[in-house]
């Protein structure tokens, strides 16, 4: 293969809409001339048509997310007990918790010197089939709640024994 070359959209158009049909306008193609190693590069002209590498997502795949923890194994045995998962590792320091043993994303907790002082940037939404008797579930495991819900609000904030936050959904709206 050749160098890469970019260039806008436009000039590879014709090839682009028949491959990335989703393209957004000012996005690059990449692509790259069609020759080997051994020979020198073309030049794009010279090159023939482009071979797009850019045809399909980047190949990654969500595998867990990590909890920072004063006391990692505990909030993980909480976390356990709480979503009904599995522990798939655990030291003296660290617990890792999955759906099930080889499904993912799942939750890796560990130890941290210092203690949580905001609010979380980022916190899970659960969607249970009976948000008050999750909600009591959850309270009786030793969740807080943070405020009192409003009105028209469809979920209940709720607070894990380290104090980080996440959500309890009503029924979807449609």
């Amino acid at each position: 293969m050749g160098p890469p070359l970019a260039t806008k959209p436009s000039a590879f158009c014709h090839l682009a809409k028949a491959t990335v049909p989703h393209m957004r306008p000012g996005s690059a193609i990449i692509a790259t001339s069609s020759v080997n190693s051994d020979n020198p590069p073309l030049a794009p002209s010279e090159a023939g048509p482009p071979v797009l590498s850019m045809l399909k997502p980047m190949a990654l795949e969500w595998e867990q997310i990590i909890v920072d923890a004063a006391d990692p194994v505990a909030l993980g045995r909480w976390w356990v007990e709480a979503l009904g998962w599995v522990v798939v590792d655990e030291t003296e320091e660290i617990i890792e918790i999955r759906p099930e043993p080889d499904r993912m994303p799942g939750l890796l907790f560990v130890p941290v010197p210092e203690g949580k002082t905001s609010k979380n940037r980022l916190h899970p939404d659960f969607r249970p089939d009976d948000q008050e008797a999750e909600v009591a579930r959850l309270l009786s495991l030793g969740a807080r709640r943070v405020d009192a819900v409003q009105d028209e609000q469809h979920w209940v904030t709720l607070l894990d024994p380290e104090g980080n936050e996440f959500c309890v959904l009503g029924e979807r709206k449609h």
